[in-house]
């Protein structure tokens, strides 16, 4: 996307995106399991790298290696470069100056004003509107998704790293996809799962669970994010639709009725 002329994009966002067995591991590391709320994550992070910190631990061989593996199960459950910024603003990502607002030059001089303070500039990207309270999701450029409540305050601000490709509220969770990654948010503030969907698919989200669409396969989870099966189809599938006791999966030669799988 281009920036307006003078803006720059400052960002502290890692390149690092985590399967499944990774992020069990980073989980294993600090202690927690799924669901998880973010702030849990960044505290154990704290605690940890105080306590492992290789300028803690002179003499020991193995600090320098506790605090990369800390890092990088930081980076997997986070999507944030601990290294890149100063860990209380490491969920930073925003726009900043970088030239100035005016400049003058007289008599050999030349002074340059930039204005600073107020919201950083940021684009918003996606909206969904929020079934449970009437709201919006409301996604920016920079990777925010903020739930905004019906009278137009922010209610929850996620940090996510990317804008998502779709947001969709379907009782006490919320799935965003990205290009990488599926988040789902159960009752707004606790990760329940968090998947690698590269290559997975489209998302289909029913009330009582979500799939993956590519063109011959087609993977089931509950809502919360366990899987809980899939189907093969050896010709492109055409269409998915609800039947009573399951769904309907028909390719161009075959129909299949799946017993519960709800749509």
């Amino acid at each position: 996307m281009p920036l307006k002329e003078g803006w720059t994009r400052v960002v502290g966002r890692s390149e690092r995106f985590g399967v499944g067995q990774e992020v069990e591991e980073a989980l294993r590391l600090f202690g927690l399991s799924l669901p998880v709320n973010p702030a849990d994550i960044k505290r154990k992070y704290r605690a940890l790298a105080f306590a492992h910190h290789p300028d803690r631990n002179v003499g020991d061989a193995s600090a320098a290696e506790k605090m990369k593996a800390l890092n990088k199960a930081f980076e997997v459950l986070t999507g944030v470069d601990p290294n890149t910024l100063g860990f209380e603003e490491s969920d930073v990502t925003y726009f900043a100056r970088t030239t100035p607002d005016h400049v003058i030059e007289a008599g050999g001089f030349r002074l340059e004003i930039t204005i600073t303070g107020g919201t950083p500039q940021d684009w918003v990207y996606a909206a969904s509107f929020a079934t449970a309270n009437r709201g919006a999701y409301l996604a920016t450029y920079s990777g925010k998704v903020i739930l905004v409540s019906q009278e137009g305050r922010p209610v929850v601000v996620y940090d996510i790293g990317t804008c998502p490709n779709e947001i969709v509220n379907v009782g006490r969770y919320t799935y965003f996809l990205t290009p990488t990654r599926l988040y789902v948010v159960e009752d707004k503030v606790k990760l329940a799962a968090f998947l690698d969907v590269f290559q997975q698919g489209r998302l289909l989200v029913s009330q009582t669970g979500f799939g993956l669409l590519t063109s011959k396969r087609l993977q089931w989870f509950t809502e919360a994010g366990v899987k809980v099966g899939e189907l093969t189809a050896r010709d492109p599938i055409r269409a998915i639709y609800a039947a009573d006791g399951g769904a309907v999966v028909q390719t161009r030669q075959h129909r299949v009725e799946v017993r519960g799988l709800a749509m």
